[in-house]
């Protein structure tokens, strides 16, 4: 038994000096990859293990460990931006016009065209594209290496390339030699995404198409999922259903304008509903339509006919809930509880939640923003507020910043994240949510940087109790910034020429000309940056 006892503690022990030998592991890799950049004139943030450094006008890459894996051949005018991705590798290329475009073994990929510009995709894809005598180019690239090229240009969404069933991308030559032409009502275009009714780009599924004077919807892959019968480009997606704007095309001095009659809803390849008004709420799983009101008012069915030509439908003034497989409800399930469309009060549509008997879970009515599975913003008595499906409720009216990618990216939840929010960090939100793991983007939401300019200064502080605030009088010697955490607690002084943000754990920042990389503690700095 004592022996077992001895083990035990010989364990402990043991795993106790792993956590201090990692704990300390980690600061000393800092301050050795401090000591590596000491001489750049410039060092950017961490993508694909990689950072950028410059002098004398070249520049290369460093590692983790201060190690030149990429020779400083690269030109470099001292002005790179420190915004992401400008600076670091993402989908295994770094892209700059006027270089060209190198993996991560220093090896030039694509050189330098007039124009040069790249788009990354989540799947690991990266596009260049760029002219040259006027004829437009594009090159799709994976693992650092050119997988596919043609002329003309590449066809995609927010988060896809378009691909024949051989996985061949489709050009915009491609799909004219496939028999599809430009639009009729946008003759610069050859397709468009399909648009989610919401507009959230995640969910377009394909795209929109010009054929034999009609207009239809391939998906992802070429294959034709909405049938090329329609007179406009007027056509959008949700869950299943695809909405078809009717109306009518003029052609004037300024180009061709279409005006909306009404809106069709197909299913299946079949129109199930017809003549509906344009004004769609979308929900979880529902589909609100909220018909024209006042229509015993003269003046609303005058001024219809007035703009666009033609008696308003009687459908036109019918409200209903669709759910996702086309059926007319009441209300809709909301996890445990329900939510229904009650009035209308001055052009605002007014939402409750209730139970399962009718009882309101919350007293109030509201109106709704659907964001995504678990959450919706909601405005109530001037305020911006996201409900869960339980019903509870967070104040976002105070942040100088909110973004429903922050949700879609599980970043917040009721549970531990009911603090302020503020502005991200400068030069981190240029690239909202591409290519960084979910630790950098809360480090990078949960921290925020200010200037001081030079001279004497007056600044507040939170005392203990954060029911009062401190005066405080600070004299500059230059333009400085300081570093704060969502608590209000100053992690880096009044100090800094420069800080970046957060990426793969470490952010840089400049102190007295000299570039360094830390971590959320502020360690491996020099001591009296640190000092107050």
């Amino acid at each position: 038994m004592k022996n077992k006892i001895l083990l035990v503690l010989a364990l402990c022990l043991g795993f106790f000096c792993l956590i201090c030998l990692k704990k300390n592991s980690s600061l000393k890799d800092i301050n050795r990859l401090n000591e590596s950049i000491k001489d750049y004139d410039f060092v950017g943030p961490f993508g694909e293990g990689l950072a950028m450094v410059g002098k004398d006008g070249k520049a290369g890459f460093v590692n983790k460990r201060g190690e030149l894996v990429i020779p400083m051949k690269l030109d470099f005018d001292g002005g790179y931006p420190i915004y992401y991705p400008s600076s670091v590798f993402i989908n295994g290329i770094y892209t700059k016009d006027n270089l060209g475009v190198i993996n991560t073994k220093g090896d030039l990929i694509v050189p330098q065209e007039k124009d040069l510009s790249y788009r990354h995709f989540d799947d690991g894809l990266s596009v260049v594209y760029f002219e040259r005598d006027d004829v437009s180019f594009f090159k799709v690239i994976k693992d650092g290496e050119v997988v596919s090229e043609g002329k003309g240009t590449f066809v995609f969404s927010s988060n896809t390339l378009l691909t024949d069933d051989n996985g061949k991308y489709i050009s915009t030559e491609d799909l004219k030699s496939m028999g599809y032409s430009n639009f009729e009502m946008y003759p610069e275009s050859v397709y468009f995404p399909l648009m989610d009714v919401s507009g959230d780009p995640s969910d377009r599924v394909g795209y929109i198409l010009f054929k034999d004077g009609k207009y239809g919807v391939v998906d992802n892959h070429g294959k034709t999922i909405f049938p090329f019968i329609h007179d406009n480009n007027k056509i959008f997606y949700w869950n299943g259903f695809f909405f078809v704007a009717v109306g009518k095309n003029v052609i004037g001095e300024l180009g061709c304008k279409f005006y909306s009659y009404w809106i069709d809803v197909y299913k299946n390849g079949e129109k199930i509903i017809g003549k509906v008004n344009l004004s769609l709420e979308k929900g979880h799983n529902f589909i609100y339509v909220h018909g024209i009101r006042g229509y015993g008012d003269k003046d609303v069915a005058e001024t219809y006919k007035e703009n666009i030509g033609i008696d308003m439908p009687m459908d036109l003034t019918k409200s209903f809930m669709l759910d996702s497989e086309g059926k007319i409800i009441n209300r809709a399930p909301y996890g445990k509880n329900y939510l229904r469309f009650v009035e209308n009060v001055d052009a605002d549509y007014l939402w409750c939640l209730e139970d399962e008997s009718g009882t309101p879970v919350l007293d109030m009515k509201f109106t709704i923003k659907y964001i995504c599975d678990d959450y919706y913003c909601i405005w109530f008595n001037d305020k911006y507020m996201l409900l869960n499906e339980k019903g509870d409720t967070i104040d976002i009216s105070y942040p100088k910043v909110f973004d429903e990618k922050f949700l879609k990216n599980g970043l917040l939840s009721f549970e531990d994240e009911k603090k302020n929010w503020f502005e991200p960090l400068y030069g981190y939100y240029d690239y909202f949510f591409k290519n960084m793991s979910n630790e950098d983007h809360i480090l990078n939401i949960s921290f925020y940087k200010r200037f001081m300019k030079k001279g004497k200064r007056t600044i507040y502080e939170s005392t203990a109790d954060s029911k009062s605030m401190k005066r405080k009088e600070l004299n500059f010697e230059k333009d400085v910034y300081g570093l704060y955490n969502r608590d209000h607690e100053q992690v880096l002084p009044y100090k800094f020429d420069e800080i970046g943000y957060f990426s793969e754990g470490l952010i840089h920042v400049k102190y007295n000309g000299r570039w360094y990389y830390t971590n959320e503690k502020g360690e491996g700095l020099p001591a009296e940056a640190m000092m107050e």
